[in-house]
């Protein structure tokens, strides 16, 4: 079995799944917030969403994955990463999307068994979206990521976007939450 599901935003469809072996036995928490991300002054971004992912299990977890995937079939994503923070963008008519997640360094000091070394780093850029893969998860350990999805359609050029998905995860709490998915399973 594997988790699936998907959203409709103003700027395009959003997928996010995941799969895992064993089955993710204390299933997954996904939830959407809608932020409001410390920018500088004078800089505004339209909407910044984000997905809060966790989970636990109480069995060792290999070859976990788990994608975001952006749906609008015009454009391959542009890097825009920085330091803490893995991005990309994609420019969708008079507007600019941006998804950020933070980068293996950040999620390794929150997870120490996380691997960064060589073909472990746990990112990896899609085309179109995000990958994040763990080769193995301790049994009980706690599982946490987020992505973050910012959207402009006015004055694209003024990297408002690249602030606003540099969101670090605590911060992500202090925001409402728009959808929650608890107990999804994942296998």
């Amino acid at each position: 079995m594997s988790f699936n599901t998907s959203e409709s935003f103003p700027f395009g469809d959003v997928s996010l799944s995941c799969v895992s072996s064993p089955e993710l036995t204390g299933g997954l928490n996904v939830k959407r917030v809608t932020c409001s991300p410390p920018i500088p002054e004078g800089m505004s971004v339209d909407s910044v969403d984000a997905y809060v992912v966790t989970s636990t299990s109480p069995l060792a977890i290999h070859n976990f994955s788990f994608d975001l995937i952006f749906h609008n079939g015009e454009s391959k994503g542009g890097r825009e990463s920085g330091e803490h923070l893995d991005a990309q963008s994609w420019q969708i008519g008079d507007g600019l999307l941006m998804i950020g997640t933070e980068d293996g360094d950040v999620l390794q000091n929150r997870m120490p068994w996380i691997s960064t070394d060589g073909n472990e780093y746990p990112i990896e850029y899609l085309s179109n979206g995000f990958r994040l893969s763990f080769s193995y998860i301790p049994p009980n350990a706690r599982v946490e990521f987020h992505f973050v999805l910012a959207y402009n359609r006015i004055e694209c050029e003024n990297q408002s976007e690249w602030f606003a998905v540099d969101i670090p995860r605590i911060k992500l709490n202090e925001f409402p939450i728009v959808r929650q998915i608890v107990g999804a399973n994942a296998g």
